[in-house]
């Protein structure tokens, strides 16, 4: 019957006209404009328990038939681009009785106004594994999520027409009409439909549901009011992962193919905290992670399928070790490959700079398996251009298990670009995007010496590091200090701070892991050189970074505002290079071509500007207006404007060739994300105000940079 009725529905909708009806527009924006009012973050407080079971498995109308169809050959040997996570010939034994995987979680979420959201992982089981792994068990979450189909900039994607209203809970209702618009491929224009229900007093969506044609995948949440806000009720969707495709002698049986199914359900929701949270350091805080809780906290009973999923992927798991490759694969999302002990820094495998050219390089460290509380490390790497081993040596000594707190030593003998930006205690992430900003820096230097620290996370939006470190420092370019040449002692002491009042953490064996960066976040260093322990130079060095990124209805805007100041006597290396990502000399096609960073000017030149007092910003704004070129893949565009002024008050002590950049230098550009359908993001740039020398090939450059790593 549902088939029935969604294919009625998309008869109607194509005998309408392609465009969306205004009417309809019109109550998507009423939802939007009171989004806020209705959302529960309005409220000063409130509480709820949210259960969560994900499984995969065949579709669960097709148990019966596939027992047949797999006694005839099986299904495993069929399905299209199949990762061998279990032998074909045991994953059809397994599917005959039971699924695939299995996954529940009970968590209980309190909120204030003042700390934000304080979430219980109250317990988790994972069909295969003995514990659940923290980094996993806090990633889905939908509570204040607005659905896409609702969202303005998606308005190209669908096409809605408005119908009758209804009663639901006593309470008028809209309902919208909507299917995909998919211009590209219109014999496939009736693929997806669905219905928005919006409460016709307050605006608030109160339901949402969306259908294949041929009622294989479906997506429905349910809203209730609570305190006159909109909560989520239950989930309930299911997607395919692959298909079959059956042999000729099976033409008369239909395809079979493995879905993730996933139902959630809220449950004890008020307007009021109902648990202190002081204690806990992070967002997330794990009660237990073995699933022996599961039982008394699981609202929704398991099928015998599901009881049998458990029974037999735990004994695979427990034959073929499946908690050590989990917990491997958790490694990733740190940056590391887990072998044994040891955990292996994916960063800092190859590298490259017009210095050294190819860096190789390994950089090991002992894990938790090893202790819980001390933890070494080792790195060396070689430059292929200066034929110039680079090594270090550390070891972390952790003061508590409940967050991240340690004492750090370490010897180093390694390079570095003169002037870099600092990134002490920035995400992997942005460490990730920036690093092609000395990919074109020949102006490096070396440093040698030993650096004590200690690290402490203050409070889930707050980490604070000291550190001393006394080091010799040596200019590898052309280069002389107040005609001290170019070598120097150093002893120095720095403060940074991160503070990031909206990311989500969660503590892991490993340490906090950031599940979610949140926005506004301010990150300050602070140096200090002194004259003493052998230091040579007196100087101070400053430097801030705050980053922004919110929604209005122009889109999504992102601001980034940084800066700095050095004072006192130091060489080149402790002031600041401007950012220039084009190398310096060159004039081929390709010096007009650069990969992605953070921070950094796609047409200036790279090494060529120094300061030691500057401010800079990045403004983006991405339209609201998604497409589709190619593929899945969304696609959009984003305007970018990016400037940065500063100046330099004893250049004369420096024997170096540079410039001071103190009029404005200003850059213009458009990014394509998703460029056709890809996942990566095309951006076209060029140089405006003082800096244009009127020749368009000086002033233009392109970007290239991988979607994932963000705005």
């Amino acid at each position: 019957m549902k088939k029935i009725y969604f294919l009625l529905i998309s008869a109607g909708l194509t005998a309408q006209t392609a465009a969306s009806d205004p009417k309809a527009l019109e109550l998507l924006n009423n939802v939007l404009a009171h989004y806020n009012s209705n959302s529960p973050q309005s409220l000063a407080a409130y509480h709820y328990k949210n259960y969560m079971k994900a499984a995969v498995d065949v579709h669960p109308d097709s148990t019966a038939l596939y027992r047949r169809y797999a006694n005839n050959g099986g299904i495993a040997s069929r399905i299209e681009n199949y990762k061998p996570v279990i032998d074909k010939v045991l994953l059809d034994k397994v599917l005959k009785e039971s699924g695939l995987a299995l996954w529940e979680r009970s968590l209980e979420t309190d909120y204030t106004a003042a700390k934000g959201e304080k979430i219980r992982i109250l317990d988790s089981k994972v069909s295969g594994l003995e514990k659940s792994l923290p980094e996993f068990v806090a990633a889905y979450s939908n509570i204040n999520r607005l659905p896409r189909e609702v969202m303005k900039e998606n308005r190209s994607l669908y096409i809605y027409h408005s119908a009758d209203s209804v009663t639901l809970d006593n309470r008028k209702t809209y309902v919208i009409d909507f299917r995909e618009s998919k211009k590209q491929r219109p014999w496939r224009m009736r693929e997806n439909l669905g219905k928005i229900y919006i409460d016709a007093e307050t605006y608030g969506v109160t339901r949402l549901e969306t259908r294949s044609a041929d009622d294989d995948e479906h997506k429905i949440w349910n809203w209730k009011q609570v305190d006159g806000k909109w909560f989520l009720a239950d989930e309930d969707f299911r997607i395919k992962l692959s298909r079959t495709v059956p042999a000729p002698k099976d033409v008369d049986n239909p395809p079979f193919g493995l879905y993730l199914s996933v139902r959630s359900v809220y449950s004890d929701i008020s307007a009021e905290t109902h648990a202190d949270h002081a204690a806990a350091v992070y967002t997330y805080t794990v009660v237990n992670d073995d699933g022996s809780k599961m039982q008394e906290l699981r609202p929704i009973p398991l099928t015998e399928r599901e009881r049998n999923t458990y029974k037999a992927i735990d004994r695979i798991g427990k034959e073929r070790n499946f908690q050590v490759k989990a917990e491997s694969v958790a490694q990733l999302l740190h940056g590391d490959f887990r072998y044994g002990w040891l955990d292996f820094d994916l960063g800092k495998i190859v590298g490259l700079n017009r210095y050294e050219s190819v860096r190789l390089g390994l950089a090991a460290k002992l894990n938790e398996r090893f202790s819980k509380v001390v933890s070494p490390n080792a790195y060396f790497a070689y430059g292929f251009r200066d034929h110039t081993w680079k090594y270090g040596v550390g070891i972390d000594v952790r003061t508590s298990q409940e967050r991240d707190a340690f004492f750090r030593a370490e010897y180093n003998n390694d390079i570095d670009g003169a002037g870099h930006f600092s990134q002490y205690l920035w995400v992997g992430l942005m460490k990730l995007m920036n690093s092609g900003a000395n990919l074109n820096n020949q102006n490096y230097y070396s440093y040698k010496g030993f650096r004590i620290s200690y690290q402490d996370d203050i409070s889930n939006s707050l980490t604070v590091n000291l550190s001393a470190a006394a080091q010799k420092e040596k200019a590898l370019f052309d280069y002389s200090y107040k005609q001290s040449g170019k070598e120097f002692d150093d002893f120095s002491t720095r403060l940074s701070v991160r503070y990031s009042p909206f990311s989500r953490n969660i503590m892991t064996p490993k340490g906090k892991y950031i599940v979610q960066q949140g926005y506004p976040e301010l990150y300050l260093n602070y140096e200090k050189g002194w004259k003493a322990l052998d230091g040579e130079n007196d100087y101070s060095r400053f430097d801030a970074l705050a980053h922004h990124r919110f929604t209005t209805p122009a889109g999504i805007t992102g601001i980034r505002l940084y800066g700095g100041l050095q004072t006192g006597s130091a060489p080149i290396w402790k002031a600041f290079e401007a950012g220039g990502l084009r190398p310096e000399g060159r004039d081929g096609f390709f010096s007009h071509f650069n990969l992605t960073s953070y921070l950094g000017f796609t047409t200036m030149e790279s090494g060529k500007y120094y300061k030691d007092r500057f401010a800079a910003y990045y403004l983006t704004q991405t339209l609201p207006w998604h497409f589709k070129s190619f593929g899945r893949n969304i696609s959009s565009f984003s305007f970018v404007y990016k400037g940065i002024i500063g100046d330099f008050k004893n250049k004369a002590d420096h024997d170096f060739k540079f410039e001071p950049v103190d009029k404005l230098y200003q850059e213009i550009g458009l990014e394509w994300n998703n460029f056709l359908s890809s996942r990566f993001n095309l951006g076209f740039f060029y140089r405006v105000g003082h800096y244009n020398t009127g020749n368009f090939k000086d002033n233009f450059a392109v970007q290239l940079k991988l979607k994932f790593l963000g705005f």
